[in-house]
């Protein structure tokens, strides 16, 4: 299937409820793959993000700086250039019904062609010259959007529902605090490193290398196989950890805590890890 234009020219986000992980989450899955990634693989990305300003004004320069691209598209100002794509709006999750263990079901909000994995494989055939016509800038989209993405998948609430929105409708209580279960997930990172949300790049840097040291690349497993079994990974865990445990209504106990931080900061390494083998394996040989 040809990437379609709204993919060069950008992406509406998801709804105001699915960021997935937040800015401090997705800065530091990018700056993990960066930090282990090889040379050759990051002149190739240098060159594609050094002058990449596609709304005139903000550079999105650095993959940690690119990360944010797709979300910037959903919080930007109304009338801004960023702003102009409303057929995007589910790239950003792919929710299995929660009942539909162990054979997964989409939920009826999708589409074939409206989810992270659809927005994964398109992203990849763009960087890999499919179709041949695509520009540099056009490139430097597509690559923006693929860090997002692969960071979006690695949630656990990104790939579920329980008919609340992947955890958006389940209401808790935590540090005192009225959250829901999808936005704990999406801000493991930011607690566990007392994050605010436009922390300076030495702080993200600080996070990822601690979560390199927490969770080397030797022990997430196989980097391979895909958005489908990265997606299918993350489900599992959202049914036994996610919704698995959680208490709707009232505080956490120690225990979940426990798992959410443990799991959460481990798909944030693993999505680092297999954004980078995604990118070499995806890098012109001459670089």
């Amino acid at each position: 299937m040809i990437l379609k234009r709204a993919f060069v020219v950008g992406f509406a986000a998801a709804s105001c409820c699915s960021q997935a992980w937040d800015l401090n989450g997705h800065r530091i899955v990018a700056q993990i793959a960066w930090d282990t990634m090889k040379p050759a693989t990051r002149t190739w990305v240098t060159s594609l993000l050094k002058d990449f300003q596609p709304d005139g004004a903000t550079a999105y320069t650095t993959m940690a700086g690119a990360a944010s691209l797709a979300d910037d598209y959903k919080h930007h100002p109304k009338g801004s250039p960023l702003k102009v794509h409303h057929t995007w709006s589910n790239m950003h999750f792919v929710d299995y019904i929660l009942s539909s263990s162990p054979k997964l079901e989409l939920s009826s909000k999708h589409q074939e062609n409206d989810t992270v994995i659809f927005a994964i494989n398109e992203a990849t055939k763009a960087l890999r010259g499919k179709p041949s016509n695509f520009t540099d800038q056009g490139k430097a989209w597509s690559l923006a959007m693929l860090i997002h993405f692969v960071g979006d998948i690695h949630q656990p609430m990104h790939c579920i529902d329980s008919d609340d929105s992947g955890g958006n409708g389940f209401v808790l209580e935590f540090n005192g605090s009225i959250k829901n279960l999808h936005a704990l997930w999406d801000d493991v990172a930011t607690e566990k490193y007392k994050l605010r949300r436009k922390h300076p790049q030495e702080a993200i840097q600080a996070a990822a290398t601690d979560i390199e040291q927490l969770v080397p690349i030797s022990s997430v497993g196989s980097l391979g196989f895909g958005p489908v079994g990265w997606s299918t990974e993350s489900f599992h865990l959202g049914v036994e950890h996610g919704y698995g445990g959680a208490v709707k209504d009232g505080p956490q106990t120690d225990d979940y805590l426990k798992n959410w931080q443990e799991i959460g900061i481990k798909r944030i390494a693993t999505a680092g890890y297999r954004l980078k083998a995604l990118l070499e394996a995806i890098a012109p040989k001459t670089h």
